[in-house]
């Protein structure tokens, strides 16, 4: 007799496609009381048939059937009978067509014995695949693998590789400027190599952790509630590049074989005009996708934008003593106790004294290039070190040595243009033969203009100077040529490095807040009456003879300007204005005066201002790489967001997949359609598709055009709802 069937089981009568032959039956998947179970049979039943719903059922023998060439199926009595043995298979030719025999419409290939066949209503047999080595031969329940923790781990590999890269790269580039960090010690060769290769790691760390997230969006809510097949195309990796574009720019112009006349398709159904389903949603996704790519190729590319190779100091063991340079001390100047011929030398060239001065940029806003704005940094240098760290017999062999807020001043120079100045702001220095007009006078002129700045300015004869001072030149000293210019003051510690053999200042850096100096031109004017000779008649004292050094110095300046003064382009002027300022703060402060006591030079003194006690070390050269801080931190701004994004979409849409997916988008693809509805309204006749790959049947090879034409309109629902979905209008692939 026949066996009772479940109710659980659901079958459908087999539906002709269009050429007139049966489908033909697919595996699909059923599940039984919690587990699934692999079945062979006809997937196109046009309905369920009322099934009792327990017991374990098993097939009896099956009726052998002879294939028919007939376009429709023999209809089925609703009575069951015994079946008779199986016998073999036999096809016939439409000339032995014979009508199949009536078969029970309810028996579930599940539960055929092994090596039968499965009969199907439509006429046609299909024999089951061969049980898995050890498995049992009556009805089988199969019991897919879950995904272990490590090959969850293992999926997450790019969203954690990125992690890793970023912190690793953001600690790399933010030392860069720390001579003992990772960086400074590959030196410059090796710094590069490195920089290159976490620029290609953050590129291929960023879109392996964008592929995850995209790849967690297209398995995720997007599959679940239904997913065009073109915007399945569109997020998937496997697409590329080149596939995104392409859907990006489908249908800017229309393809010849879509085009009526033009060329004639192999199948009919897609020559005849359709409605086509819209592609604007796989279009903003592709947007979207190509979008992402080209945002994270620049991360990797930021931080290498500005790298320059440096030379800096790595100090050894740092020692106390005291150097530097002291404040600027008014009360000595006023003795005009001095070395003339160093007080000379300093101002007609401590600006290019290597050892003494060295350009840095200015501090003062209004100091800019198009006014010829220079600025000078006065540490003192290593002739002010107690005790001193020139070579030595027993001394240290290392080429450099370094201090540490060491307190300097800094002197901002820019030109300030054609000033009217007052008689009583200028003060006239030289000397003139008794009786006699002279030509050996200039003017320094002073005033104070903002905040710890000074304008001054050089004005000389443009004819003879009497000896009550007047210029005769038309309009007087009005009319004289004159050099102006602003003095910006000011104090700051810094770190001093200093080569050992010749004493030239190598680098200033580590600079602290600069504060300005208020000091008034009345005490500067107090050092140029002892480094220069004040208007008066020449005479044999000591400061008036010809071999006095004030009256020598006064001298070469006054020659200088009266040069210059028929070449506007001369640099003199400019520069003994400046080192005017600068002799003072250096000559006449407690480290350098000669009213100090001399300390042994293996000692340290004991009279130098608290300030003036700093740190030295003997420090190795080290040649690295200097990242501009801009582009650290753009780098760590751009990508940190991006990483940000990233792990958001993780977290949100993680738990929330329909298949876990693997390295391999084809396989993943491929296990979707066992579970996935199919139905499509893009190609002439609306419906369901048995098979995926009849999609895509139409399709010349290798024309990604007639790929994207042909995946419009197709929709993809997986999961249960696919499954709730799959009645007479759709299928299971």
């Amino acid at each position: 007799m026949a066996q009772p069937i479940p109710e659980s089981i659901q079958l459908r009568a087999v539906q002709s496609d269009t050429s007139g032959q049966p489908n033909l039956p697919h595996e699909h998947v059923q599940t039984q009381g919690g587990q699934t179970s692999t079945a062979v049979g006809p997937p196109d039943l046009e309905g369920p048939a009322p099934l009792p719903s327990s017991g374990r059922e098993t097939a009896g023998p099956t009726q052998p059937h002879i294939l028919a060439t007939s376009s429709s199926p023999t209809p089925v009595p609703t009575t069951t009978q015994p079946a008779p043995a199986t016998q073999p298979e036999i096809a016939n030719n439409a000339d032995n067509a014979t009508p199949p025999p009536q078969v029970p419409t309810g028996i579930p290939a599940s539960s055929l014995p092994p090596n039968q066949a499965s009969t199907h209503t439509n006429g046609t047999t299909t024999n089951p695949a061969a049980p898995p080595f050890g498995q049992s031969t009556g009805a089988t329940l199969v019991h897919l693998p879950r995904k272990t923790f490590w090959s969850y781990c293992w999926s997450m590999k790019g969203p954690v590789s990125l992690v890793v890269v970023y912190l690793v790269t953001s600690i790399i580039i933010t030392t860069s400027s720390d001579v003992n960090g990772p960086l400074a010690r590959l030196g410059v060769t090796g710094g590069f190599l490195v920089l290159n290769i976490l620029a290609l790691l953050n590129n291929y760390a960023l879109v392996a952790a964008g592929d995850k997230a995209w790849s967690s969006v297209q398995w995720g809510p997007l599959m679940r509630h239904g997913q065009n097949l073109t915007t399945f195309l569109a997020l998937s990796a496997s697409s590329g590049v080149g596939g995104w574009l392409r859907i990006i720019f489908h249908e800017f112009h229309v393809p010849k074989r879509f085009v009526v006349g033009s060329r004639r398709s192999r199948n009919a159904s897609t020559s005849r005009a359709a409605p086509k389903a819209s592609i604007l949603h796989p279009r903003l996704w592709g947007f979207g996708r190509v979008g992402f790519w080209l945002l994270v190729q620049f991360p990797g590319l930021i931080f290498m934008t500005k790298v320059n190779p440096v030379l800096d100091y790595r100090p050894t063991t740092w020692e106390r003593l005291s150097g530097g340079i002291g404040e600027y001390n008014v009360t000595q100047a006023a003795t005009k106790a001095a070395n003339g011929a160093l007080l000379s030398g300093l101002t007609l060239n401590i600006i290019r004294d290597g050892t003494i001065t060295k350009s840095m940029p200015a501090v003062s806003q209004e100091c800019s290039p198009s006014k010829n704005c220079t600025s000078y940094i006065l540490p003192g240098g290593m002739k002010n070190m107690s005790p001193w760290k020139f070579p030595s017999l027993n001394g240290s062999a290392l080429p450099v040595y370094i201090t540490r807020k060491t307190p300097v001043y800094q002197l901002d120079f820019w030109d300030a243009g054609l000033i009217p100045w007052a008689e009583k702001d200028c003060t006239l220095f030289g000397f003139y033969p008794e009786g006699e007009n002279s030509t050996f006078g200039f003017q320094i002129c002073m005033t104070p203009y903002n905040d710890g700045q000074i304008l001054a300015a050089l004005k000389f004869c443009n004819d003879v100077i009497t000896s009550d001072g007047s210029c005769t030149y038309q309009d007087g000293w009005r009319r004289a040529a004159t050099w102006s210019g602003f003095v910006g003051v000011y104090r700051r510690n810094a770190t001093v490095a200093s080569e050992r053999k010749t004493g030239v200042l190598l680098d200033i850096g580590d600079l602290s807040p600069a504060k300005p100096q208020h000091i008034p031109p009345a005490d500067f004017l107090t050092a140029f009456n002892g480094m220069l000779l004040p208007w008066r008649q020449q005479n044999n004292s000591f400061e008036c003879d010809a071999s006095g050094p004030q009256y020598q110095l006064t001298q070469h300046i006054s020659v200088l300007l009266d040069l210059s003064r028929f070449a506007s382009y001369q640099v003199e002027p400019r520069e003994i204005l400046r080192n005017i300022f600068l002799v003072p703060l250096y000559f006449y402060n407690p480290l350098t005066t000669p009213f100090i006591t001399i300390p042994a030079r293996t000692e340290i003194a004991t009279d130098s201002p608290n300030e003036n006690y700093i740190d030295g070390s003997y420090a190795h050269d080290v040649n690295r790489l200097d990242i501009s801080w801009w582009t650290v931190l753009t780098y760590m701004i751009v990508c940190g967001i991006i990483l940000i994004l990233i792990l958001l979409v993780l977290a949100l849409t993680v738990w929330n997949q329909v298949q876990e997916t693997s390295d391999y988008p084809v396989v993943d693809f491929l296990k979707l359609t066992r579970e996935t509805s199919i139905a499509s309204g893009n190609t002439g006749n609306a419906g369901t598709h048995d098979d995926i790959a009849s999609i895509f049947a139409n399709c010349a090879v290798g024309e990604s055009r007639d790929i994207v034409e042909a995946s419009r309109g197709v929709r993809i629902v997986a999961g249960a709802r696919a499954r709730a979905q799959n009645g007479p209008s759709s299928h299971v692939v």
